[in-house]
């Protein structure tokens, strides 16, 4: 399909950056590429803008589907995010990283979707994950069963866990203005409360293909994924919990803050305050027994435990599952 000339797109692509252009190219001719022509991209670069971002752009300018637009002042991840919702007019709304991909057919499949279910809000996939040089290397399932999820089935699955990969999500805009277009800065992971404000008042799909491509390389900027995170699971769950339908179980945030409590003792243990790990672990018990004396909360809880110990031992045990849990929680964005 051909975009018409002096009519708003079908869907408005924002490209968040700050002066990092090596995949930005490729980020670019992804959406290019499409088989649904009729789009607008916007490449919203933080900051005073940088030679090398505006080198990789410079190309593309001519197609008047592509536009560059320097913020000027450092908005942060939310705020660029937040900024390029609200740039255009078309119906659908998409938001893909400057080194993430598409493939061709990823727009028209989650149009098509979206119109086919009017009751829709926004529509995900998984993804693949890939590394620097565009090799799969892990894929990103999406842990939700196909098809269209209500708020009653979507939200307490989602409650304490983000099963959407960002350059999966395609957004009606008038979702969008209803909930706000504003992704929070105060959260680690700002996007997570987004999907569950737009999933508190609208249905979710989820789609079967696996039609973009995540990527773990050197060269992020986004933020450590692990560190501080009890701290603002716990901030998650302030945000949140009043999104919940009345229908849904008490049950669904008692255990997300009681393993919220969890993360916070090993936050609190790494840092040193060992009165904190108590005091979070009691929380936790607290909140909801079953999440601490399940097994996986047992091993957690005496992984804890045996980091304090003094003595190497405990101290490295705990370092080497820790590091490994942050380079699984990369691979899944």
């Amino acid at each position: 399909m051909a975009m018409t000339h002096g009519s708003p797109p079908v869907v408005d692509i924002g490209i968040p950056t700050r002066g990092r252009a090596m995949y930005l190219a490729e980020a670019i001719d992804s959406v290019l590429g499409q088989t649904l022509a009729d789009v607008r991209i916007t490449i919203g670069e933080n900051g005073s803008g940088s030679s090398s971002v505006a080198a990789a752009v410079a190309p593309y300018l001519s197609d008047p589907r592509v536009r560059h637009v320097v913020h000027g002042e450092d908005l942060g991840a939310a705020g660029n995010f937040s900024a390029l919702v609200q740039i255009g007019e078309a119906p659908y709304v998409a938001l893909l990283h400057d080194d993430d991909r598409w493939s061709p057919g990823f727009l028209e499949r989650r149009v098509e979707f979206l119109k086919a279910n009017p009751a829709c809000g926004l529509v995900f996939s998984g993804c693949y994950v890939i590394d620097g040089g565009g090799a799969v290397i892990d894929v990103w399932e999406a842990t939700l069963a196909h098809g269209v999820h209500t708020p009653q089935t979507f939200l307490p699955a989602m409650y304490d866990r983000n099963l959407i990969p960002v350059p999966t999500v395609l957004v009606r805009r008038t979702a969008y203005e209803a909930v706000g277009p504003d992704f929070s800065d105060e959260l680690l992971f700002d996007d997570h409360e987004m999907w569950l404000r737009l999933g508190s008042r609208f249905d979710v799909g989820c789609l079967p293909d696996l039609d973009a491509s995540y990527r773990v390389h050197g060269d992020q900027t986004s933020v450590e994924h692990g560190h501080g995170l009890g701290r603002h699971r716990l901030a998650l769950q302030d945000a949140v919990e009043a999104l919940l339908p009345p229908d849904v179980s008490r049950d669904v945030p008692r255990r997300a803050r009681s393993a919220a409590h969890m993360h916070a003792a090993a936050d609190a243990m790494e840092s040193g305050e060992r009165a904190s790990v108590v005091g979070h672990l009691g929380q936790a018990l607290v909140r909801h027994p079953a999440t601490v004396v399940s097994p996986a909360g047992l091993r957690r809880v005496l992984l804890i435990l045996l980091a304090l110990v003094p003595g190497k031992t405990g101290a490295r045990v705990w370092r080497a599952r820790r590091d490994r849990g942050r380079r699984l929680a990369a691979a899944g964005g």
